[in-house]
């Protein structure tokens, strides 16, 4: 976004919290590999679809019509964002896959994964414990074959997720033993996330840093999908922005080709003394 909108975005009226927690950029593309996220920047037009679902398809084998289908690439003065990012990772060795059971005070059973007493050693060398207060107090880390962690914590927070992931980052201290040992169990729900989160609140406002003379976002969009099972997970994000942008210059057209009027004056005299409405070819010269 920087590139498009000069750093900081902020907006004539009152500026919406989530523009504030964006500003602060605790996410940034570097804290990602590049062969895992794409972004384009450009001029929206009905040929960027095809550039976009091309390209996303060369670097992931992932087809995205069915989402660049819902979106108006036909909007004059307006460029488009989309971000694109792929994770797929594995567990060396499969979790075990545990009897349904409920989730809190749900009245459904759901599915889950993990580790029990006659479980093999090979899982729980998958499992890092970060800390371990209590039953209700800990996290841990599993590892996977793609360099990827995956962080589970059962903690008491409120704050914001960057505030709770320093406090999990700060409680990494402990010292007690970190080995998921035989007599300790591990149970996880599985996941399937499939979300759009509509960003109403940034669009059709009048912005006030103007770098690249934007007018206001027309629209904002991220769409997640997330997975998670006892072989591994994938992970699907989507960012979809448009905005409009002040025309500096409009192409106009004087052309007198159809009924128009004439008026003759003195430059220095409020009236004209000759009116002419002229709506047909009589008071024209006739080509030959």
């Amino acid at each position: 976004m920087d590139e498009r909108f000069g750093g900081e975005v902020s907006f004539r009226d009152e500026t919406p919290s989530i523009v504030n927690s964006l500003n602060k950029k605790d996410f940034t593309k570097e804290q990602l590999s590049n062969d895992s996220y794409y972004i384009k920047v450009d001029v929206t037009r009905p040929e960027l679809k095809e550039i976009i679902k091309n390209d996303i398809k060369n670097k992931f084998n992932i087809d995205e019509s069915s989402t660049l289908d819902k979106i108006n690439f036909d909007i004059p003065n307006s460029y488009t964002i989309y971000s694109f990012l792929y994770k797929k990772f594995e567990f060396k060795t499969p979790f075990d896959v545990l009897d349904d059971d409920k989730f809190s005070n749900s009245e459904e059973k759901v599915k889950y994964f993990g580790i029990t007493a006659s479980s093999s050693e090979s899982l729980r060398e998958q499992v890092e414990v970060i800390f371990y207060n209590d039953q209700n107090n800990f996290a841990i880390k599993l590892n996977t074959k793609n360099n990827e962690d995956i962080i589970l914590a059962r903690i008491d927070s409120t704050n914001s997720f960057d505030e709770t992931y320093n406090t999990i980052v700060e409680n990494s201290k402990y010292e007690k033993n970190k080995s998921f040992n035989n007599e300790d169990t591990l149970k996880i729900p599985n996941l399937i996330v499939d979300t759009e989160i509509s960003y109403d609140e940034l669009c059709n406002r009048e912005l006030a840093n103007n770098k690249n003379n934007i007018s206001y976002i027309k629209s904002a969009i991220q769409q997640i999908n997330f997975s998670l099972n006892n072989e591994g997970g994938e992970v699907i994000s989507r960012g979809i922005i448009q905005d409009i942008t002040k025309a500096n210059s409009i192409k106009r057209d004087f052309n007198f080709t159809d009924s128009f009027y004439l008026f003759l004056k003195e430059s220095d005299k409020e009236k004209p003394y000759l009116m002419l409405k002229i709506d047909n070819t009589d008071l024209m010269e006739i080509s030959n």
